[in-house]
């Protein structure tokens, strides 16, 4: 599971040539599950999508994602300790993380 922020809109992560169908609740999935043992789900605020699992394939989202942002060395974590530029962008990245969601003052 990945968790993006991400203001774009369906087609610009699953192209139109590929089925998406938007479904009204997240208990549907367990549906889609129930019947072909896996499903590809987006949510893009509060629209819920579901894509055809044909098209998926190891790193779909990833993959998609690094593309849409213009960085698609960055969709295979597995290589990109090769590059120093991708690395110190991840380092970065990471650590700001850690600042806004580990290091706040607890809310008295």
């Amino acid at each position: 599971m990945h968790f993006l922020p991400f203001k774009g809109n369906i087609q610009d992560i699953i192209k139109r040539n590929e089925i998406v169908n938007k479904i009204d609740s997240i208990n549907k999935l367990k549906k889609l599950f129930k019947k072909n043992g896996k499903y590809l789900f987006l949510q893009i605020n509060n629209d819920l999508f579901s894509a055809d699992t044909k098209i998926g394939k190891p790193r779909f989202f990833r993959d998609r994602f690094a593309e849409y942002f213009g960085e698609k060395e960055r969709g295979n974590w597995k290589e990109m300790d090769k590059n120093e530029r991708i690395m110190k962008e991840a380092s970065k990245e990471v650590r700001l993380l850690k600042e806004k969601w580990f290091h706040r003052n607890p809310i008295e």
